[in-house]
Parts: structure tokens; C-alpha cells; sequence
């Protein structure tokens, strides 16, 4: 039989906050939040679940688990990554056109200047050119 498993302690130590500061922010009693961790009561009332949520800023799946005969499938995983996701998109502003064109003109000045390197190694690849670099640092009359 699957049982369905509240993850308040998880998000809770997530979210650093101690039982009676989750219970002070939700307006329930320090008692309600300890029986809710301990599953020492098997329902919780829609208004105390939205409380818990407005306190840990969360949505109600993400305080779910539906344990399926001891293997766990977990709801909060991708919402945090599409919340974290959601937040990042946010702070990323769009570059303005000179900015665009700067970007690409380093760009290819990076490609060109990685390239021409390669080329003096005689096209071979970094990360086999250790044998080279130590002959060139042994080798200081050699310029590269």
C-alpha cells in the first residue's frame, strides 16, 4: 500500500528554520508543527497546509511525498529546479545589440587566437602538447 509522506522537516532544514519558527510564521501552534514531522497525525486542514506554504514559500505538492511499498517518488526536486531556474531567468537581462556585437567580435578573436596557437603546436590538440611545454620551459631561446 502507498502511504503519502509530509517532507516539512526536509524543506524545513532547507530552509534553515527551526519548528517554532515555521509555526510562528504560519500562525499554528510549536505542538502542530513537531506532531506534522513526527506523522503523529494522519490529515492536515487545507487552511493550516496553506499557512505552512505561505511560511516556507512553497507550494502544497512540495510538501508531499507518495511513498509506493518503500520507494519514494518526490514532487519538490524538479519544483525547486524550476524554481531556481524560474529566479535565474530572472536576473538575466538581455544583451543590447553593441553588447551582442562586442560578444562575437571576442569571440572570434578567442576562435582565431586558439586556432593560430594550434597551429604553432603543430596541430596538435592542448591537453597532448605537455611534452612541447616542457621542452619550451626547458628551452628558453624557444619562442611559441
Amino acid at each position: 500500500m502507498s502511504n503519502i509522506r509530509l517532507r516539512l522537516p526536509e524543506i524545513r532544514a532547507r530552509r534553515r528554520l527551526s519548528q517554532r519558527q515555521v509555526a510562528a510564521a504560519a500562525g499554528v501552534r510549536p505542538d502542530t508543527v513537531s506532531a506534522l514531522e513526527r506523522g503523529a497525525v494522519h490529515g492536515i486542514q487545507f487552511e493550516t497546509l496553506a499557512r505552512l506554504c505561505d511560511a516556507l514559500g512553497c507550494e502544497p505538492g512540495d510538501l508531499f511525498e507518495l511513498d509506493r511499498n518503500g520507494g519514494s517518488v518526490a514532487n519538490s526536486d524538479r519544483t525547486d529546479e524550476a524554481a531556481q531556474i524560474a529566479a535565474l531567468r530572472a536576473q538575466i537581462k538581455p544583451l543590447t545589440d553593441e553588447e551582442r556585437r562586442r560578444a562575437l567580435e571576442w569571440l572570434e578573436e578567442a576562435t582565431k587566437s586558439s586556432q593560430e596557437l594550434l597551429a604553432r603546436r603543430g596541430g596538435v590538440p592542448f591537453a597532448e602538447s605537455w611534452p612541447i611545454i616542457r621542452e619550451a620551459r626547458e628551452d628558453p631561446s624557444r619562442h611559441w
